[in-house]
């Protein structure tokens, strides 16, 4: 980056521009200023106009369905439709007020940037028009949250010569998921930043004195951090590379869409409607054969009385309590041990239901564009603490595993959807990152590690190993990765794959990994000693 700037942000000039003479000319100038060095560049965006006449008349409509909603409840007449049709149109409305971040339902309104010198640029591009945007095909540049803006360039079909972001570059120095602009300003910089006008009107004909301030200083804050995190990476350097690499692919991927079925889903949702109202049947028949109160529990007390009514004395005593106020649990995945009772076994399908229709039912079809008829996720490259990808609005990543609702999504006509997995990638990862021998040996060899891990758990041959031995081993593995203990191999073990361990079954594997990767352990607590020295 450039040499460190010291003129205060408070000081750098506006310098606006309305025409396209003028916006070129400040680009030459903000080149100029950067000597070769990288452009910070920021947008603001506005929504089209049919998506606020939309969010209008979504809110009117709402107010009317609220207006009914108060007038029945008050003659005591049903309201379950009128409750349906306000979460229907609460999750329109919500889709229809975040239009100003669709590059489908939205336009530039500015384009700031700024090169380390006395002025930052503001173009208007409503009146310059998208052509001088072509400019920043030359240029090397940098973002906060760098997918944004390649979003919304891309749109345009304008591509930077080379984009940085801040945002990562923060997330790797921080190890905070998605840090702001306004955390950024304040950790690297000590400058805190109002973000009061973000949410002000873009669109307007003429923009304030204050909106253009606001909108130059974020270009401006933008080129500091550059110049704080860019160039201290250092062995975090690597890995910036890889997810920078990795975003232009992921803005394509997100501005593409996926193709989802609504009739279909439609037609699903009142197919899991109809199987909930069964299932409901079934808990109340299997309630009354066993003699407790056969109404369906809707809190987690409910259920702990109805489990205290069902479970033996034993299993009571055993059963996993919560972390904070030690009351038994009521987790799905905690009632998955009693589903041989059967009024717990309809509990536990009727949570798997309502899980399916609250997150993914009438609502979720709200989240197709209007524009499209596809589906645009947001996807944040290394988000998580593990460096995964994540996925929201809506997470595509957590699709219900019935098959009926992975059918939903299609592909065009003529077209097919191609399937990729990358093999055991964690554990490769971890087998180049810690030097292990045994594991980079196994995969070298093209021998599948989960079933070693399990031969060596097991006392066998390779051959002889069972697929549960393996579904075993794969907890043991991946539990090996992230520090999981005794008690935290037990419960991911249920978790995950249905394994039931004792707390000796459980040591003794992490034992027997301990010794199988011995490298990789050695590595692991090597690292976190390090970490904890550096604070």
């Amino acid at each position: 980056m450039n040499a460190p700037a010291q003129r205060p942000i408070s000081e750098v000039q506006i310098r606006f521009s309305e025409t396209e003479e003028l916006a070129h000319s400040a680009f030459d100038r903000i080149i100029d200023d950067a000597q070769g060095g990288t452009v910070a560049i920021d947008i603001e965006t506005t929504p089209n106009q049919y998506e606020i006449d939309r969010l209008a008349k979504l809110r009117l409509e709402r107010a009317e369905a609220t207006g009914r909603l108060k007038a029945e409840a008050k003659l005591k007449r049903p309201v379950g439709a009128l409750k349906d049709e306000i979460k229907r149109l609460n999750a329109a409305i919500g889709n229809a007020a975040g239009a100003g971040l669709d590059p489908y339902r939205a336009r530039i309104r500015l384009l700031q940037l700024y090169g380390g010198g006395t002025y930052v640029a503001v173009i208007d591009v409503d009146r310059t028009g998208l052509g001088v945007l072509r400019r920043l095909e030359d240029m090397r540049v940098v973002a906060h949250n760098a997918a944004f803006e390649l979003a919304f360039l891309e749109k345009a079909g304008i591509t930077p010569l080379e984009t940085h972001c801040t945002l990562q570059a923060c997330r790797l120095l921080t190890g905070k998921s998605r840090p702001s602009l306004e955390f950024a300003a304040k950790e690297f910089l000590g400058v805190e930043i109002d973000k009061t006008l973000q949410t002000s009107n873009w669109g307007a004909p003429h923009l304030s004195t204050d909106q253009l301030r606001y909108a130059a200083v974020d270009a401006v804050v933008c080129f500091r951090l550059a110049q704080r995190t860019l160039v201290t990476l250092g062995s975090q350097a690597s890995a910036y590379t890889i997810q920078m690499t990795a975003l232009p692919a992921v803005v394509r991927m997100q501005l593409r869409g996926f193709r989802f079925d609504r009739d279909a889903h439609a037609a699903l949702i009142e197919d899991l409607s109809r199987e909930r109202i069964e299932t409901i049947d079934a808990y109340v028949k299997a309630c009354r054969e066993h003699g407790v109160d056969d109404s369906v529990p809707e809190t987690p007390e409910r259920k702990r009385t109805i489990l205290e009514a069902i479970l033996t004395s034993a299993e009571i005593a055993n059963w996993a309590r919560t972390e904070k106020s030690h009351a038994r649990s009521t987790r799905r995945s905690e009632l998955k041990r009693a589903v041989h009772y059967p009024p717990i076994a309809a509990l536990v399908r009727l949570s798997i239901l309502d899980k399916a229709i609250s997150a993914f039912g009438e609502n979720y079809a709200e989240s197709v564009g209007v524009v499209t008829g596809r589906i645009h996720s947001s996807y944040w490259v290394s988000s998580t603490a593990s460096g995964r990808a994540s996925c929201t609005k809506p997470n595509l990543q957590q699709l219900p595993r019935d098959k009926r609702f992975r059918a939903l999504f299609k592909a065009a006509p003529g077209c097919v959807l191609v399937v990729g997995d990358f093999n055991a990638m964690e554990l490769r990862a971890a087998a180049c990152i810690s030097g292990d021998a045994a594991m980079t040996k196994a995969f070298e060899d093209g021998r599948d590690l989960h079933r070693i891990t399990a031969a060596g758990m097991a006392g066998k041959q390779l051959e002889e190993v069972t697929d549960e031995e393996r579904q075993r081993a794969k907890a043991v593995n991946f539990g090996g990765l992230y520090g999981q203990g005794v008690f935290g191999l037990m419960q991911a073990a249920w978790d995950n794959y249905s394994l039931v361990l004792t707390p000796a079954e459980a040591a003794q594997w992490v034992l027997v990994h301990k010794e199988a990767y011995p490298q990789l352990h050695a590595w692991k607590h090597g690292h976190a000693q390090r970490c904890k020295d550096a604070g």
